[in-house]
């Protein structure tokens, strides 16, 4: 079992100080790389990114890929589908994209529910309104989100990405002051003997 002095070698104390380096750099990194940034913003004050074209951020798909079919664009796959909820009708009229956050101008004009597959990671904290009513995400396509979107509608789609950190940042801190505290305290146990 180990004591407090015993990580007075120059050994422990390096693992320990590498320890605690890694999980500062481990938090640094989650919080650099958060992507899910959301600001709530109206569209108008969006800048319409021209190079996000609308079958590559949503779409709405137009075929059931079943398992061995080879997924094609405008596939839906994952999630049981009936057949009503799919088809070419709908429009998608215009994308609007800032930092984990789109909004899309959409109309349903068919009487049922149509499959809406959104190209953005599966997020359980992910929300996603038209028309100011929150929609149930699904899984779908192996990991992004879909959504029913209600038939005989037209509005304006939010979808905002918000991944919750806490977890791995508590995890990392916990960490680091555990070894720090061990630092600290063989380094007082190195000073007393």
């Amino acid at each position: 079992m180990l004591r407090i002095t015993d990580f007075k070698s120059p050994y422990y104390r390096g693992v320990l100080w590498l320890l605690f380096a890694a999980s500062l750099v481990y938090a640094f990194i989650l919080m650099a790389s958060r992507s899910s940034h959301v600001s709530d913003s109206d569209p108008s004050n969006c800048v319409v990114d021209e190079r996000v074209k609308a079958g590559e951020v949503m779409y709405f798909p137009y075929r059931v890929c079943l398992d061995g079919d080879v997924v094609r664009q405008g596939c839906i796959y994952g999630v049981a589908v009936h057949l009503d909820n799919i088809g070419m009708e709908c429009i998608l009229d215009s994308i609007w994209s800032e930092q984990g956050s789109y909004q899309a101008k959409l109309t349903n004009p068919t009487e049922y529910d149509r499959w809406l597959v959104v190209n953005a990671p599966y997020h359980e904290g992910s929300v996603i309104r038209f028309e100011a009513s929150k929609l149930p995400i699904h899984r779908v396509n192996e990991g992004v989100m879909g959504v029913l979107i209600p038939p005989f509608s037209t509005g304006v789609l939010e979808c905002k990405q918000r991944v919750s950190l806490f977890p791995q940042l508590g995890i990392a801190s916990v960490v680091g002051l555990l070894a720090l505290f061990l630092l600290v305290s063989s380094g007082r146990a190195k000073h007393d003997s």
